[in-house]
């Protein structure tokens, strides 16, 4: 993860990004958590989709072994290296309609398979065993100063709905339970979370307008 946002910074300086929001699913919340905890001053606001922890509740049958090898691999077992490296298509379809569970989702699946595809099992396998240091801790986002925007679908199966509740302990944080939506709302109503992403892109904006009129020049300079 620290490579991530370091590859991220250095796109922002490369580009001349100027200060901005940003947004992420699940991992990518973390990243867009842990830019906003490091240079405050470059991130003005973030919204996590489905954000992931180290704290906070977990379902339980996430507990297991990714590296076991077994004889048979089904429900979250098939969360593991071996069978990646065996059946890598069979991964795909599990894991993607295990994340975008709602009635009717086959073509949002049927890309995220293909999507999923277009990567290699050896790149799958070394993210999956990629440390996630500093990533979704309590310590990363007591630092973190800028709005914050929470998003999470009521039928999440991968993250539970329960752990973004408890958020806004860590920070000035709002939370938007989506009810019947799963861990990728984006992929199911893609027009009511560009809504929800407009206005607090649109809110922070004002924000930052009252900030530079309140800290400009007066009018005898």
């Amino acid at each position: 993860m620290t490579a991530l946002v370091a590859d991220a910074w250095a796109v922002m300086d490369a580009s001349r990004t100027r200060p901005g929001g940003g947004h992420g699913l699940q991992p990518g919340g973390s990243l867009a958590a842990l830019m906003a905890a490091e240079r405050p001053e470059r991130i003005s606001g973030a919204v996590l989709i489905s954000p992931a922890s180290r704290f906070g509740p977990r379902h339980e049958y996430r507990d297991v072994d990714f590296e076991e090898r077994r004889d048979a691999y089904d429900g979250w077992h098939r969360y593991n290296t071996n069978y990646v490296r065996e059946n890598f298509r069979g991964f795909a379809e599990w894991f993607n309609g295990f994340c975008i569970n709602e009635p009717h989702s086959t073509k949002q699946v049927e890309d995220m398979v293909a999507w999923t595809l277009e990567t290699t099992p050896a790149t799958m396998i070394d993210t999956m065993r990629a440390p996630d240091t500093g990533a979704g801790d309590e310590e990363t986002f007591r630092r973190i100063r800028c709005p914050l925007l929470f998003l999470h679908g009521d039928r999440d199966l991968n993250q539970p709905v329960a752990k973004t509740a408890i958020w806004p302990r860590y920070a000035t944080d709002a939370v938007r339970i989506l009810p019947g939506s799963a861990h990728v709302p984006q992929a199911r109503i893609p027009a009511k979370v560009s809504l929800i992403l407009k206005d607090f892109v649109d809110q922070i904006a004002a924000s930052d307008r009252r900030c530079a009129r309140r800290n400009g020049p007066s009018a005898g300079d």
